[in-house]
Order: C-alpha cells, then structure tokens, then sequence
C-alpha cells in the first residue's frame, strides 16, 4: 500500500500559492464561526486570488486528513478516499472560459458541496471542522458575488435538485456512508486548491494585460 508521505496531496506550485494567501492575515480572524454577515468581516478589495478567505477555507479542509487517519488508521490510509466516489461531483472550472463564467461556475461548485456536506452532517454531526468551512464557504461565495458583473444570474438549487444530489449517498453500509464523508471533505479540499490556483493565474494575467 502507498505510504502517505508518498501521497501527491499538494503540488509544489500549489504550496507557494497556499503560503502566499496565509500570508495575507491571521487565519484566526477568518477560520472561525461568526454571527456576523460576511460583509461585515471582509472587504471584497483587490484581487479575489489575493483573498486570506482561500487560505482560511484550505487550512479548515486540510485538517480533515487527520481525522480520517485517526479513524481508519487500520482499515485504509489516506490515498484511499481517491478512488471513492461520489455522486454529483462539482465539474472543475475550466481555465478557458472568461472570468465572468468562472465566477458562476466556482459558486455553482460550492453550492453543490454545501448540499453534499449535509452527509459528512448526518455522519459526524460532532465534526469540529464543519462550522469553520460552512463560515468559509458562505464567505467566500460573498466575496465572489462582489467580483461578479451579473450576480443576478446565480440562481439557489431547488429542493428537487438538492434530493438529487443527496439521493446517491444512502447506503445501508455504514463503512461506505462514512468514507463517502470523508471523500467529499477530501473532494472539496482539491476543488479550493485547483478553483485557487487557476483563478489565480487567470487573474494575474488579466491584472498584467495592458
């Protein structure tokens, strides 16, 4: 079995690009559950790249590795959540497509893990880790809409489709409910650091365009 020192998680590009956003300000201000708006904690200022709301959200979900090895450290390690699926994966943003379109599609991603985090909910309602990436995640979405042109085009999923998307993780076997869990925290920590870098990098060039 492949060690988990061995295990590709993060990309060196992906780790200069991680400190860089950390950078940006304490992680304590931002990582935390708040009874206040998002409007109210952080200005959509600048580049939406150079946000520290990224590297709040990533350090929150990169936590979850290790409540994973702490549960299975017998059964399987933490490669193993790769080949795990799940229904109704958010589809990466491709790097092709104006800002604009980016921006619909990374919220429409979010939208879709917070309907799937109401599982890790049912499975872990005690996770300490999900207060921290639900504050997140209704910040970041925030910080997006302030980026955004034509707002007015974000429409909220429907009931029906959030059934849907639920439909597919029932599962009488408990071993597989739970690492179905684990495997959208995982799928989710990927989504921010691949949505980071390539908004990142889409960014920049248009910053640097003349």
């Amino acid at each position: 079995m492949t060690s988990l020192s061995n295990f590709p998680l993060l990309s060196a590009i992906t780790l200069g690009t991680f400190a860089w956003f950390t950078s940006a300000a304490p992680l304590a201000q931002l990582d935390r559950p708040s009874g206040e708006p998002p409007g109210q904690v952080l200005e959509a200022e600048g580049l939406l790249c150079d946000s520290p709301v990224w590297g709040a959200f990533i350090a929150s979900t990169t936590r979850h590795k290790k409540q994973f090895e702490d549960e299975f450290s017998i059964e399987a390690n933490y490669d193993f959540l790769e080949r795990t699926e799940i229904p109704s994966p958010p589809a990466g943003c491709p790097v092709t497509i104006n800002k604009e379109a980016y921006l619909l599609r990374l919220v429409q991603g979010l939208q879709v893990y917070t309907v799937l985090l109401t599982h890790v909910k049912k499975e872990y309602p005690d996770n300490a880790l999900l207060p921290h990436i639900k504050y997140n995640s209704d910040l970041l979405i925030h910080l997006i809409k302030e980026k955004m042109r034509h707002p007015e085009r974000l429409t909220v999923l429907s009931d029906t489709e959030d059934q849907s998307i639920l439909q597919g993780l029932e599962n009488t076997n408990t071993f597989q409910r739970k690492v179905t869990a684990h495997s959208i925290l995982r799928k989710l920590h990927l989504f921010l650091i691949d949505s980071s870098r390539d908004l990142c990098r889409k960014e920049k060039f248009n910053h640097q365009r003349p």
